[in-house]
């Protein structure tokens, strides 16, 4: 009985270890940023009309899908923009970080390179299509909750643009 119990309990150990290992594996990694966006490009791409915004609006992705810290500051932004917000002002918001502009058409990701693959950070570079315009962005990425979660958008070349220190610097002022 004794050694029967010693075994479901290395088991159960081994179980768990291997569950640890394979979410810190580039290849769970992939998934996990491949199921995010897949969700949320899903909801764009099916709500592309003009009651389309009420439907994805219904939907939190940030807390789906982005890291505490992202989330602390995103609602510091909220918050600056109602205390700060006039009649038709749009406020921080120009452009929408998950599809990399203000309207959608035909939303896909790729995963270009996952780099810096730590036990609670990782950086992911994906290729954004929108309108058939490729975007370079990189997700700072953080395992926290028991998952992986966007800590950032960063996108480069002429355009580039830091999401979370554009939000610090915009509720700074």
């Amino acid at each position: 009985m004794r050694k029967i119990l010693i075994c479901i309990l290395a088991g159960l150990f081994a179980a768990c270890s291997s569950d640890k290992a394979d979410k810190h594996s580039e290849a769970y990694l992939s998934e996990r940023v491949t199921a995010i966006y897949d969700d949320v490009f899903g909801v764009y791409n099916e709500n592309n009309t003009a009651n389309g915004l009420a439907v994805i609006s219904q939907r939190n992705f940030e807390k789906d899908y982005c890291s505490k810290d992202f989330n602390d500051v995103l609602k510091q932004v909220e918050d600056y923009d109602k205390a700060h917000a006039e009649e038709d002002d749009l406020g921080y918001y120009e452009s929408d970080y998950w599809i990399q502009g203000q309207d959608w058409s035909d939303l896909a990701m790729k995963i270009e390179s996952i780099s810096e693959l730590k036990e609670n950070s990782a950086k992911v570079r994906v290729i954004i299509s929108n309108f058939g315009e490729e975007t370079l962005v990189e997700l700072p990425m953080v395992f926290e909750r028991g998952n992986w979660y966007i800590d950032n958008f960063v996108t480069f070349g002429e355009y580039g643009y830091d999401e979370k220190l554009g939000m610090n610097e915009y509720i700074s002022y």
